[in-house]
C-alpha cells in the first residue's frame, strides 16, 4: 500500500498439513503474475501507477504440523529474524490443532501477527476468541481463500508487525534516556544532599569555634595574668608556659574548623597559579620523603586567579599530605595545572561549580585509594581512616572551606587500589593585586578611654584588665545596646571602642553605626571568634574598622589599638 516499504523482504511462516496450501500461498506472495494484482488494487484505490518492481518482496517457510511451526518460531528468534506473520491451519491431525499451536507460539512470539486459515473450526469465533485472550494479533481466513484477500493480509498485517517492532525499540530507546536521565539526576540529588550536609556540619563547626575561642580567650588572658605576678624561674610559670602552649594549639585546631566553615576573611590578591604551586612543590619533597617521586606538568598559560596564597599554599599541602600517608611504601604524586571550560551540561550534575572559564590543580597519587564510603565522607571535619592519635580529620576539611570560599570546587575520583585524584577549580579572572599590609610600630599603651563591649564576662575581664595594665581607661559593656548607652553619655571622652561582633540585642556592627551617627570621629576594633556572615569581615575592613581575631595575645591587642588611635584623620591604620 501506500508508504509502505517494498524493498524488505517479510518473512511468513505457513502451518498447515497439506502441501497444496503451501503451494498455493507461493503463488499468491512470491509469483510475480499473482502478486501484480496487488499493484492494480493499490493504482485503483490511490490514483497512481505502480511500478512492477515496488511491490512486497515475501520469503515464506513451510511448516507441516504445529510441533514443527514452534520450532521455525524459536529457530528465527534465535537468528534475529523473527517472523513477521504466519498462516495457520486449524485442523492438522494427528498433532496439535490451530489453536494449541498459537497458544505455544505465543508463549515464545506474543507479537506474531497470526491468520487462522479454516474450512471447519472446532471453534466458535467468541470460543476461540477467549481462549486466545482477546489478542488484537488474530484473524481468521475461510477456506477457500480469496487472492485478494490473502494479498491484503499479507501487507497489512507484515506492516503492523514492522511498525510494532519500529514503537518498541523506540519505546525501548525512551526508556533509555529516561534511566540515563534518572540516574544523572539522582547522583546530583546526592551531590546537593552532601554539599547540604557539609554546609550544615561547615556551620555547627562555626558556632563551636566562637565559644571554644571565648574560652581560649578567657584561659590565655588569667594564664597571662599569673605569669605576670610569678618569676621566670618558678615551676608554676613554666607550668604556665606550657598551658599557654596548649592554648596556641587548641586556637590552632579552631582556626582549620572556621576554615571548614568558610567564616575566616581571605587575603585575596592576582595571583598566578604555577606561583603558588611551585611555591608548595619545594616545600612538599622534605615532608613526603624520598620514596615519594614528585612530577610536575604547569600549564604556562594558566592566568591568574583571585586567592589568599597562604590559604591555598596550606589547602595544596594537605592535599599532598594525604597523598603521602596513601603511599606508605613509597609512589608518584603528580602536580598539574590546566585550564578548563565547564559547560551547562558538566554544571548540571556538579552542583557546586557553575558554567565558566576556571584554572584547574590536579594532585594525583598512586596510592591505596579509598572506598566509595569513604570518598563520600573525607571533607567532612574529624573524619578519618587514621590511627587515633595520627590525624584531627581537619585537613581535608579545611581545603573544602578554602575552595569553596574561593568560590570554586573540589572533586575527588578514587578507587581502592587505583590511587587518588582531587581537582581543584578556581576561577579564572582579572583583579588588582592587593597592597602588602606594612606593619606600623608604635607604643603598646596609652591613656585614652576605650569602651569594651563584650558578652562574655570572662572574655571582658581579661580585656579590660590587658588595657588597664597599659594604662587605659575603660567602661564596660554587656551587649550593644548598653555599648550605644554608654558611648552616647561620654562621647566627648571615648577614644575607641573595642567590639565584639556578635553580642545579643544589638551586633557589634550595628553598634558602631549608632556611635558613628552619635560622634563620626569614634574609631573602632572588632574582635571575632567567628564571623556570622559570609565575607563580613571585608565588608567591615571597607567601613575603615580593623578586625582582631580570638583568642588574642596581649600585645596584638594593645597593636593594634595603638595603630588605630595613631592613624591619620581619615586614613585607616
Amino acid at each position: 500500500m501506500h508508504g509502505i516499504d517494498h524493498n524488505r523482504e517479510r518473512r511468513i511462516l505457513v502451518i498447515d498439513d497439506n502441501r497444496a496450501v503451501h503451494d498455493d500461498f507461493r503463488k499468491i506472495l512470491v509469483d510475480n503474475d499473482y502478486a501484480s494484482h496487488l499493484n492494480d488494487i493499490e493504482a485503483a484505490l490511490f490514483r497512481e501507477e505502480i511500478s512492477a518492481n515496488a511491490q512486497p518482496k515475501y520469503s515464506i517457510v513451510d511448516a507441516y504440523q504445529g510441533r514443527e511451526g514452534l520450532d521455525k518460531v524459536v529457530e528465527a528468534l534465535d537468528m534475529g529474524k523473527p517472523f513477521d506473520l504466519a498462516f495457520i491451519d486449524m485442523r492438522m491431525p494427528p498433532g496439535w490443532d490451530g489453536a494449541e499451536t498459537i497458544e505455544r507460539i505465543w508463549e515464545k512470539d506474543p507479537d506474531l501477527q497470526i491468520v487462522i486459515c479454516t474450512a471447519y473450526s472446532d471453534y466458535s469465533w467468541p470460543e476461540l476468541f477467549k481462549r486466545l485472550g482477546g489478542s488484537d494479533n488474530l484473524l481468521i481466513l475461510k477456506k477457500p481463500f480469496d487472492n485478494t484477500e490473502v494479498q491484503q493480509l499479507a501487507v497489512a498485517l507484515t506492516e503492523k508487525r514492522d511498525l510494532a517492532r519500529k514503537a518498541r525499540l523506540r519505546t525501548d530507546e525512551l526508556e533509555q534516556m529516561v534511566e540515563e536521565r534518572t540516574a544523572a539526576l539522582r547522583e546530583k540529588d546526592e551531590q546537593l544532599r552532601q554539599k547540604q550536609k557539609l554546609e550544615a556540619i561547615g556551620s555547627l563547626a562555626g558556632g563551636v569555634a566562637h565559644e571554644f575561642n571565648n574560652l581560649l580567650q578567657a584561659i590565655r588572658g588569667y594564664n597571662q595574668f599569673a605569669m605576670d605576678q610569678l618569676s621566670a624561674d618558678d615551676q608554676a610559670y613554666q607550668d604556665l608556659q606550657q598551658s599557654l602552649v596548649a592554648t596556641d594549639r587548641a586556637a590552632a585546631l579552631t582556626r582549620q574548623l572556621l576554615n571548614f566553615s568558610r567564616r575566616e576573611s581571605l587575603s585575596k590578591t592576582a595571583v598566578d597559579l604555577n606561583d603558588v604551586v611551585q611555591a608548595v612543590v619545594k616545600m612538599m619533597q622534605p615532608v613526603i620523603g624520598e620514596r615519594i617521586q614528585i612530577c610536575t606538568d604547569l600549564d604556562n598559560e594558566i592566568g591568574t586567579v583571585l586567592a589568599d596564597p597562604t590559604m591555598l599554599q596550606q589547602a595544596l599541602m594537605n592535599l599532598s599530605i594525604n597523598s603521602r600517608d596513601a603511599m606508605p611504601e613509597g609512589g608518584k604524586l603528580i602536580v598539574r595545572t590546566d585550564t578548563i571550560a565547564i559547560s551547562e551540561m558538566y554544571a548540571d550534575t556538579h552542583p557546586d561549580v557553575r558554567p565558566g572559564h576556571y584554572a584547574r590543580i590536579i594532585i594525583t597519587d598512586t596510592g591505596h585509594g579509598m572506598s566509595p564510603e569513604v570518598r563520600q565522607r573525607i571533607f567532612e571535619p574529624f573524619f578519618t581512616t587514621k590511627e587515633v592519635g595520627k590525624g584531627t580529620g581537619l585537613g581535608l576539611a579545611m581545603v573544602y572551606g578554602v575552595v569553596t570560599e574561593h568560590t570554586g570546587a573540589v572533586h575527588v575520583y578514587s578507587e581502592p587500589g587505583e590511587g587518588t585524584t582531587f581537582r581543584i577549580y578556581l576561577p579564572l579572572q582579572d583583579a588588582p593585586t592587593a597592597c602588602p599590609v606594612v606593619p606600623m610600630e608604635g607604643p603598646q599603651g596609652g591613656t585614652e578611654t576605650i569602651l569594651v563591649a563584650e558578652d562574655e564576662p570572662l572574655v571582658r575581664d581579661t580585656a579590660i584588665r590587658i588595657l588597664r595594665q597599659a594604662g587605659y581607661v575603660t567602661l564596660a559593656a554587656e551587649n550593644g545596646e548598653e555599648a550605644v548607652r554608654l558611648f552616647e553619655e561620654n562621647s566627648e571622652i571615648v577614644s575607641l571602642a573595642l567590639l565584639d561582633l556578635v553580642m545579643p540585642r544589638m551586633s557589634g556592627r550595628d553598634a558602631f553605626t549608632r556611635m558613628k551617627q552619635i560622634n563620626p570621629a569614634i574609631e573602632a576594633i572588632f574582635c571575632t571568634g567567628y564571623d556570622p556572615l559570609a565575607n563580613q569581615a571585608t565588608a567591615i575592613a571597607s567601613d575603615e574598622a580593623e578586625v582582631i581575631e580570638k583568642p588574642f595575645q596581649p600585645e596584638a591587642l594593645l597593636h593594634a589599638i595603638r595603630n588605630t588611635l595613631d592613624a591619620p584623620l581619615g586614613i585607616p591604620a
